[in-house]
């Protein structure tokens, strides 16, 4: 039996919807991929700074702790000598203890600033990742998008 034109005509037109949708979901997919690669590649400089930066900071403290704990070393050597050492020593130790207190402030505050400065990366990350979405997004939406 020949089913009625009006439909084969609802047939056609459902058939043809489904594929434009399925046209559609397909180059939604490869823009996606494509604003992915772009979103990496955005992020990339101020993810190569953070690193950067913090291998900075990381080396530094590092210089500061060997420093410290040399000197600290040498007062505890000159500790097991102070028994019978004169008051110009023991004044020497007071001085290398001076020193030993200043580095470790001074290493407590890199550590501090390294600490602010992840936190800030990472919040200035949370920041820039949605406007960058949304930009993607509209340009996305708008077929100005350019892989």
């Amino acid at each position: 039996m020949l089913e009625k034109p009006e439909d084969l005509n609802k047939l056609y037109r459902l058939s043809t919807k489904r594929t434009l949708r399925k046209r559609a979901n397909q180059a939604k997919a490869t823009s996606m991929t494509a604003t992915t690669k772009t979103a990496r590649l955005k992020l990339l400089p101020l993810a190569l700074l953070l690193l950067t930066t913090s291998l900075l900071f990381l080396v530094l403290y590092d210089y500061y702790i060997t420093i410290s704990s040399t000197i600290l070393l040498v007062l505890l050597q000159s500790q097991g000598q102070a028994i019978s050492t004169t008051i110009t020593e023991r004044i020497v130790t007071l001085e290398v203890l001076s020193q030993v207190r200043l580095l470790i402030l001074t290493s407590l505050l890199f550590m501090l600033i390294y600490y602010y400065y992840i936190t800030v990366a990472a919040a200035m990350f949370e920041l820039h990742l949605p406007q960058l979405a949304a930009t993607m997004n509209s340009s996305i939406n708008s077929g100005r998008h350019q892989p």
